[in-house]
């Protein structure tokens, strides 16, 4: 959330530009979770609304998808590509990549991938993110997105 919403006060973020007409999915989101219609809500709520059902349409997909789709925490990048993912799930085989391919994803990682300059190093920034997030952001992911992630996260972790 804090990747749309950079500062305190700002509303000009992708997650804010349906604000004024949301789609259905938010407004029974909002319906079912406060009872209030999304026009009620701070500029972290509606963000985090919106946010939390593109994360649900990912659920259903996974839910619909006889077992072809997985979800991956961020945290496990890039080991889960390397170890699980495109060996087991792209390629349909048993043994590991060879340490050619796994230098390669590990040379792909080090880029960052938003943005125009391709030549930029990543570098990871969650917990400053998290840091930074003040009281309202906090308060808006935990009311609508910890749900969702938290139901991700137990079919990720098939719990």
């Amino acid at each position: 959330m804090k990747s749309h919403l950079k500062k305190q006060g700002t509303t000009r973020a992708v997650c804010l530009r349906s604000q004024k007409r949301p789609s259905a999915d938010v407004v029974k989101l909002v319906r079912n979770v406060s009872g209030l219609k999304p026009s009620d809500l701070s500029t972290e709520q509606i963000c985090a609304a919106h946010l939390a059902t593109l994360c649900e349409a990912a659920e259903k997909e996974i839910q619909d998808s006889n077992g072809l789709g997985r979800f991956v925490n961020y945290v496990e990048l890039p080991d889960v590509l390397i170890d699980d993912i495109i060996p087991k799930h792209f390629l349909h085989q048993e043994g590991e990549l060879s340490p050619d391919a796994k230098q390669r994803i590990n040379d792909v990682n080090q880029k960052y991938s938003k943005g125009r300059d391709t030549n930029k190093a990543w570098k990871e920034d969650s917990k400053n993110k998290e840091e930074t997030a003040w009281k309202e952001m906090k308060d808006a992911a935990a009311e609508y997105m910890l749900p969702v992630y938290e139901r991700m996260e137990a079919i990720r972790t098939g719990r």
